[in-house]
């Protein structure tokens, strides 16, 4: 399946390193249409159940992905970015410094975050974004236009996290995912303008498998990006569309949607 390889799939066709420079400065955020991550560092993980990316973070970020969804917990007082790996384990503050470190390159693009966790995890979250990035972040409420998102990360609010920017989450559920899935991104399209909008297209049942739950439902999203670009009535906004296991062409197209509406 496209995507599911390593960093090795990522054409460099496929290489969106600064992909938000075209996008005016006076645009709101909420208005760009933003590919994403559902548990965007889960990956090697021996259970199929719980293994939602191929890619390490800093391919993702390479292949254009600009919203990340990040599960923090705490072990022997340190703060890490769960991925169920037996071995590998992502520090929370080593994941930040990554970003922090990507947009001090490339200074025209944002980066989304949101965490979850419990609420002793969150606690050291906060503490660490404001000891390590205060000056990198965005924890308002007030949604951004480019020129002031540029160069940051946004934090974005969860129902475990209340700094930064309100959400409209919407996910595709367990059952008729991809007429979910549709119905979703319209009303994204439809509300973009005065609200933060998320379609959330990752494996959420227990019994669910992401890997298998991505083949289809990835092709069938792309499907149907396509057939909105292609429509005479394309929508303004696709607001931010989060995924597991996304390939380097529907991240793209995503971005092309952005730079085409």
């Amino acid at each position: 399946m496209e995507g599911f390889n390593d960093y090795r799939s990522l054409h460099p066709k496929h290489v969106n390193l600064d992909w938000m420079k075209c996008i005016p400065d006076d645009q709101s955020l909420s208005t760009v249409s933003i590919p994403g991550t559902h548990q965007s560092l889960k990956r090697d993980g021996l259970n199929i159940y719980r293994n939602f990316q191929a890619w390490k973070l800093f391919f993702q970020l390479y292949a254009g992905v600009r919203f990340f969804d990040m599960t923090v917990w705490i072990r022997s007082g340190t703060l890490y970015v769960e991925n169920n790996a037996v071995i590998y384990y992502k520090n929370f503050a080593d994941a930040l410094h990554e970003l922090q470190i990507y947009l001090g390159d490339k200074k025209s693009e944002t980066l989304l975050l949101r965490l979850t966790g419990s609420d002793s995890a969150i606690s050291l979250a906060k503490e660490i974004l404001n000891r390590e990035a205060a000056n990198d972040l965005w924890k308002d409420r007030k949604i951004p236009t480019m020129r002031e998102a540029r160069g940051k990360i946004i934090l974005i609010q969860s129902p475990d996290f209340d700094w930064g920017l309100p959400i409209n989450a919407m996910v595709v559920g367990t059952k008729n995912k991809e007429d979910n899935m549709k119905a979703n991104i319209k009303k994204a399209s439809q509300y973009c303008s005065n609200e933060m909008m998320l379609t959330d297209t990752g494996a959420k049942g227990q019994r669910e498998i992401p890997r298998t739950v991505a083949e289809q439902l990835n092709k069938q999203l792309d499907d149907h990006l396509l057939s909105l670009l292609s429509s005479k009535k394309q929508p303004p906004c696709l607001g931010i569309i989060a995924m597991d296991f996304p390939g380097p062409k529907l991240i793209q197209q995503i971005i092309r949607m952005e730079l085409l509406l």
